[in-house]
């Protein structure tokens, strides 16, 4: 947690001077579904605290960066389906069955979302927590 902390901390006075350049700064928080729900065997109790927690304090820091400019956001994903960690074709169908949109996400689901919540395009969004989760978060 602090080192989240410790980013915003550092990165506040080049984001406001950035934003009083072009208008807009923006920060994207990435988090876990693991955090946020009750659905997934996970590694345990601090991991899933701090990754609500990273949410929590992303929010909180809204108050204090939007009156300079700057915007925070937090996306919250659920299973991206990524090479480097591989899934038991076992379990596949069960966490399928949780998501509506029967697929798990890939990486560019979620840099899509960064890229709009990093923007211009989103200048009015601030204090948004964005569940890219294909849907599981409301089914469970």
């Amino acid at each position: 947690m602090l080192g989240l902390v410790t980013l915003i901390e550092a990165a506040t006075s080049h984001l406001a001077r950035q934003a009083s350049n072009t208008g807009d700064a923006s920060i994207v928080v990435i988090s876990s579904m693991v955090g946020w729900e009750k659905c997934c065997p996970v590694v345990g109790a601090p991991y899933t605290a701090f990754k609500r927690a990273q949410g929590t304090i992303a929010r909180d820091y809204v108050r204090q960066l939007s009156p300079k400019g700057i915007r925070i956001n937090v996306i919250v994903p659920g299973m991206i389906r990524v090479d480097s960690i591989p899934i038991k074709e076992d379990d596949l169908p069960g966490y399928l069955a949780m998501i509506p949109l029967g697929r798990a996400g890939v990486p560019q689901d979620i840099a899509n979302t960064t890229v709009f919540l990093s923007c211009a395009l989103s200048k009015f969004t601030a204090g948004a927590v964005v569940f890219m989760d294909g849907g599981m978060s409301t089914s469970l």
